[in-house]
């Protein structure tokens, strides 16, 4: 009892089934030629009733045991019920030889069975054939867009990340920019002031307007100094943003943006047409089914129109 419970682990391989997409493509594939299945099964049977009855009538009472084990057996040709195993083995080309015809009519009948077998299961076969191509064909062009997506999503992510950086290097760089070119141009109005001032105070011949004129030409070099080390640090930061404004890193983003922006009217005008191609469908339906429904309606007063005379012709 312990092994039978053991045994179950065998079924676990059917868990491979929800992992593997290609049982799922077979499995796609039978169902979609379940109607030729229908009609190979409707084929073999009536094959199956047909050369059994022939092989029975061409068979009967001449059978005979070789041994043992084939009189244990009995005929294999005694109905033609028993005589469906050699059919069916004859029409599966399988040909196990533990059953075969003797006589001339037999044989003349197993080889009419082996070729109407073929045909028989090569035509509804090749059907099946090419629905699994066409699923795998499905199948192999879903994989590789898969494929493609899951390869360029990381790479996109990571140019989504780069832009973000880059966009907030560039913020940062603007706005060092604005800040220095503002202290730049209140440094430098104060410098013309300070400057406007020791002039007037040039032929003064006070000595405090002179010590007060002195006091403002060393304010004017301090603020002169450091109105220079603004520009020097607003030319690195120029520098740096010239490095950052690259044309062709700009000219490459624009011709992005613009074909991002096209296949956008391309994607609507796209869903428009198939809108419309839909209702288009819609309206070829709607008018087949008008178109039915008053051949029915003309045929049901065409047959009820020669009563009718009929029975005026008897008034």
């Amino acid at each position: 009892l312990l092994r039978l419970f053991r045994l179950f682990r065998v079924f676990r391989v059917l868990k491979l089934g929800t992992r593997m997409k290609k049982l799922e493509v077979v499995a796609a594939a039978v169902g979609d030629s379940l109607d030729m299945f229908v009609m190979l099964v409707f084929l073999l049977f009536l094959a199956l009733v047909l050369f059994s009855t022939l092989v029975y009538f061409c068979e009967k009472d001449v059978w005979q045991s070789e041994d043992a084990v084939d009189a244990l057996g009995g005929d294999p040709f005694a109905s033609i019920p028993r005589s469906f195993w050699w059919c069916m083995v004859t029409l599966m080309t399988v040909g196990y030889g533990d059953s075969y015809p003797a006589t001339i009519e037999g044989k003349l009948v197993a080889s009419i069975t082996m070729i109407a077998s073929v045909l028989i299961m090569a035509l509804p076969i090749s059907v099946i054939g090419a629905n699994f191509t066409q699923r795998w064909l499905v199948y192999r062009d879903d994989a590789a867009a898969k494929a493609r997506e899951e390869t360029m999503k990381p790479k996109f992510l990571e140019l989504v990340d780069r832009l973000t950086s880059h966009n907030f290097v560039l913020d940062e760089v603007l706005g060092a920019t604005e800040d220095m070119e503002v202290l730049i141009e209140t440094e430098a109005g104060a410098l013309r002031e300070i400057f406007e001032e020791a002039l007037d105070m040039e032929h003064a011949g006070d000595l405090g307007e002179r010590h007060k004129r002195k006091a403002l030409l060393q304010q004017f070099d301090e603020r002169f100094d450091k109105l220079c080390d603004l520009k020097r640090e607003l030319d690195e930061v120029l520098a740096y943003a010239e490095l950052l404004s690259s044309r062709r890193f700009t000219a490459n983003l624009e011709a992005c943006v613009n074909k991002n922006r096209r296949l956008d009217n391309a994607m609507d005008a796209a869903e428009i047409t198939i809108d419309e191609v839909d209702g288009l469908v819609r309206k070829v339906n709607l008018t087949y089914e008008q178109a039915e429904l008053t051949k029915k309606v003309s045929l049901s007063s065409s047959k009820g129109s020669p009563s009718l005379s009929r029975e005026s012709t008897f008034n």
